[in-house]
């Protein structure tokens, strides 16, 4: 317990800790393949890293996704509530494709 620690003058961090970060293979892969396709759209659209953390109060409904992986740059854009509104955005060096 840390406050007993503290009240001991004891240290109460870990001299050695031991960390384990995310791999690629702890990653789910949650679609149906590696296909750009409606029904992965679909999937993507409806998911809760899209539409949860919008406010309710928000005036804008849109949501974005962006990231770097291996060299390629990829930004998703929904608007909740919007059938059909997704915008995606590929790069890679001088390339893009939207």
């Amino acid at each position: 317990h840390i406050i007993n620690r503290l009240a001991s003058g004891l240290p109460v961090l870990l001299e050695n800790p031991e960390v384990s970060l995310p791999t690629k293979e702890k990653i789910p892969f949650v679609f149906d393949s590696h296909q750009f396709n409606n029904t992965n759209l679909q999937r993507l659209r409806e998911s809760p890293l899209f539409l949860d953390h919008i406010p309710n109060g928000e005036e804008s409904r849109q949501q974005r996704l962006e990231y770097w992986r291996d060299g390629i740059f990829k930004r998703v854009l929904v608007i909740k509530e919007e059938p059909c509104s997704e915008v995606v955005y590929f790069q890679k060096e001088d390339k893009a494709l939207v």
